[in-house]
């Protein structure tokens, strides 16, 4: 197995773990949600856009290259990572990071309707198991959950739906291009929607404080360029059962790095609906590994 690989897959591991922490600080910092979106992904987009250069890759884009790209940035980044910054202004992040690791299993459900294919009762088990996981998250909470609380939460929801959607259709609409092109234009129109939806809302331009800025930064860096280029190289360099766990590793390492950063609760409904969802999208992986034996 490639060490290489294995380094590359470390590097997902902690950095998307810990971009949900960052959009915590930043939006409580503050960053407008879709101010934050505009900015990471334009500056995100800059530096995929020098590279490309360096390296004199073709940036011609079809009609139809257009639709898919335009399409799943809107589902994946302005609808899945906005609802996010959002709701992340009150949601707490290792909670946030736990309800998101429902998105795989998400996925391989809608891609059973997708392709018209009844879902195999592993696929079934693994839906129930990840949804009773996120009830059991807020049995605590239930009593003294205020409207905002209950709203923020069912927007994390939805963004793992928009972001689901989006896979689905990035995995059944091929593009001849490379990821790093791909990438690139995500980042570019994704950015144009949160500048548009920052003007809808009338989101103010005031500056945000200095951990706040060093988490944009961080989101910039190392969230969008350093850890997707990561993970183009696991996917590459190691089997796929491998590299795919980091949506089972993602969210209990959030977990904990919203409890001792941010001092985020756990308790033991939090730890039993963090292994309902884990258990859940080990299920999926399983079902798909099996499925393709």
């Amino acid at each position: 197995m490639s060490i290489f690989g294995l380094l590359n897959l470390f590097v997902v591991y902690i950095v998307w773990s810990s971009t949900y922490l960052a959009i915590r600080i930043a939006v409580t910092g503050g960053f407008e949600p879709f101010t934050l979106g505009a900015v990471r992904l334009f500056c995100a987009a800059l530096i995929l856009f020098s590279i490309l250069l360096v390296r004199k890759m073709n940036l011609r884009l079809n009609f139809y290259e257009f639709k898919v790209i335009f399409s799943t940035s809107m589902l994946m980044w302005v609808f899945g990572n906005g609802l996010i910054m959002w709701a992340e202004q009150n949601a707490a992040s290792g909670l946030t990071a736990l309800i998101l690791g429902v998105t795989p299993i998400l996925a391989s459900f809608l891609d059973s309707i997708f392709t018209k294919k009844m879902p195999s009762l592993m696929s079934i088990i693994s839906l129930l198991l990840g949804f009773v996981g996120v009830f059991c998250l807020f049995i605590p909470k239930i009593s003294n959950f205020s409207f905002i609380d209950i709203f923020s939460y069912f927007l994390v929801f939805l963004s793992a739906l928009c972001w689901a959607c989006g896979a689905i259709i990035q995995r059944n609409f091929t593009l001849d291009m490379s990821v790093l092109t791909v990438s690139f234009y995500q980042n570019v129109f994704a950015s144009l929607g949160f500048f548009l939806l920052s003007l809808v809302f009338h989101e103010s331009y005031s500056l945000p404080g200095l951990n706040a800025i060093f988490a944009c930064a961080y989101l910039v860096v190392f969230g969008s360029v350093l850890a997707f280029t990561a993970y183009i190289n696991a996917v590459k360099l190691l089997p796929i059962n491998i590299s795919m766990t980091y949506a089972y590793v993602n969210p209990v390492l959030a977990l904990f790095l919203g409890h001792v950063i941010l001092n985020e609760e756990i308790n033991n409904y939090t730890i039993i609906g963090a292994i309902l969802i884990i258990l859940g999208i080990l299920g999926v992986f399983k079902d798909q590994i099996s499925n393709k034996k």
